[in-house]
C-alpha cells in the first residue's frame, strides 16, 4: 500500500470519528470546506488554509476540514 492510499485511509477515518449528527455532518459548511478544497487541489494553499480556519471555528467537529487544515500545512 502505497502512502497517498494510507493517508486517504487515514483521512476517513479521522473523518469518520470527528464528525458526528450523520453523514452530511462532515459537509454542514459546504460553501467555504467545498471552496477551500479546490483552492488546496489548486495549490493556492494560503488561501484554502485561511477559510479552513473559518470553517474549523464555525465547525470544529468538523474531520473533512481538520485533514485538509493538516494538508495545507504538509505543503
Amino acid at each position: 500500500m502505497g502512502w497517498r492510499s494510507k493517508r486517504a485511509g487515514m483521512a476517513l477515518l479521522l473523518a469518520l470519528c470527528v464528525s458526528s449528527g450523520g453523514p452530511g455532518a462532515a459537509w454542514a459548511a459546504g460553501t467555504d470546506l467545498e471552496q477551500a478544497i479546490t483552492l488546496y487541489r489548486q495549490g493556492a494553499y494560503g488561501e484554502a488554509g485561511r477559510l479552513l480556519e473559518r470553517v474549523v471555528g464555525q465547525e470544529p467537529q468538523n474531520g473533512s476540514a481538520h485533514f485538509f487544515t493538516g494538508a495545507v500545512l504538509d505543503n
